[in-house]
């Protein structure tokens, strides 16, 4: 009798006894906690300190998703919970922040990764190698999924791989792999290029997107800016998918000017998350070193860049860059853009790079590393402790931001 009720319960009831497919905690404008779940039925129940609220449709099922669903993390939680999984609790003075992006498995014309080996694509080793290190706040700089098109015909390597804007390759490329990482901190999440409209646009603003998602509306090319604050600093996630490197999109220019220029107003350190960088630096036809993206250049207030740090990802590498020269002030840029899609051909050593635009800007001091892995800041007494790490965990470099600089010894 106990058995056919317990059936009958579960068969009347489906959705309390499925787990969902991902649940994690991420921080929106103003520093505002959520709570999301992509689950297959009906959505689960959070259960904050034990009480059980009944989560939102944050966006309906259709053909390509599931639901995603969405409830706000209640202030001064002790404990929160979905389907039986135990969700982090943010730290307001985060000590330990790790940085990941762009660690998706490419497959996009004669680009083409084997997923199915963790060597050649190794972002479920750097999650799980993460994790263990069991950071306060991550830091996720875009670039989710890279499976795109189609395998091409006659290559073993992604012959039956799923592609496109879908649950099926957004699964595969960031929420399975990425899952020993929601377990362990809320999560800021920025817009990579890979998440522009006409790629996985759709996909992100409905998964992770920032704002409420009206699956009516078309795809916002460009959301405003939103701000984070910790206790000491303010990370303000700047949306700069839309924003070509080579040649300037005069549509964006004016916005992009009047969110840089906004970050004058804190009076804490500011530090400026964007997924492209300003001024990176890659290895360039003849082995000439460049970099720059002419619409945000475009954009640059007369002063500059009002931040404290930017970090970014979109090359596939590691580097730490501090700049001089020009009129406008731009601050060191740490580039973490290593969680597992193919590498980028960066220099050894960027100085002297051809930096494009008229801003006179020049690379004073840089390092850069072409290696999968993730990176780890710590804060010390006199500032931060910068590690980069290996897939498997494995320190392979030190640096340190302190007095306004990135440095690399």
């Amino acid at each position: 009798m106990k058995k056919l009720f317990v059936l009958l319960f579960f068969a009347v009831c489906p959705a309390f006894g499925q787990s969902p497919h991902a649940a994690w905690v991420q921080y929106g404008p103003g520093g505002a906690l959520e709570v999301r779940v992509v689950a297959e039925a009906t959505c689960p129940a959070l259960e904050a300190d034990g009480v059980a609220t009944p989560m939102q449709v944050r966006a309906a099922a259709d053909g390509n998703f599931p639901n995603v669903c969405a409830a706000a993390v209640p202030a001064g939680v002790r404990t929160l919970a979905v389907g039986g999984m135990a969700l982090p609790l943010p730290v307001f003075d985060p000590a330990r922040i790790l940085i990941v992006g762009d660690g998706g498995c490419r497959v996009k014309g004669g680009l083409v990764q084997d997923c199915r080996d963790e060597n050649a694509w190794p972002f479920a080793r750097v999650a799980a190698a993460a994790a263990k290190l069991k950071p306060d706040l991550i830091l996720h700089v875009g670039d989710y999924p890279s499976r795109e098109q189609v395998c091409p015909a006659g290559n073993a390597l992604c012959q039956g791989q799923p592609f496109g804007d879908n649950w099926t390759v957004w699964n595969a490329d960031f929420f399975a792999p990425a899952a020993p990482l929601f377990s362990v901190a809320p999560i800021v999440f920025s817009r990579g290029n890979h998440e522009e409209c006409r790629r996985s646009g759709a996909g992100f603003l409905r998964l992770l997107g920032p704002y409420p998602f009206e699956a009516s509306a078309p795809c916002a090319i460009h959301q405003m800016p939103f701000r984070v604050p910790f206790d000491r600093f303010d990370l303000t996630v700047l949306d700069d998918a839309a924003a070509p490197e080579m040649a300037e999109d005069a549509t964006l220019v004016p916005a992009f000017r009047d969110e840089l220029a906004a970050l004058d107003n804190s009076s804490k350190p500011v530090w400026l998350m964007l997924h492209r960088p300003v001024f990176g630096v890659v290895d360039g036809p003849l082995g000439i070193k460049a970099g720059g993206n002419r619409t945000l250049i475009a954009a640059l207030p007369d002063g500059g860049v009002n931040a404290d740090l930017s970090i970014s990802g979109h090359i596939h590498a590691f580097e730490a860059l501090n700049y001089a020269g020009g009129r406008k002030r731009m601050p060191p840029q740490l580039i973490a853009g290593l969680g597992g899609d193919l590498l980028s051909d960066v220099p050894d050593d960027p100085q002297g790079a051809i930096l494009q635009g008229m801003s006179g800007v020049e690379v004073a001091s840089a390092v850069a590393a072409r290696e999968h892995g993730f990176v780890l800041m710590s804060r010390e007494k006199t500032g931060w402790r910068i590690e980069r790490f290996d897939p498997d965990g494995v320190l392979k470099q030190t640096c340190a931001f302190a007095a306004g600089k990135l440095g690399c010894p």
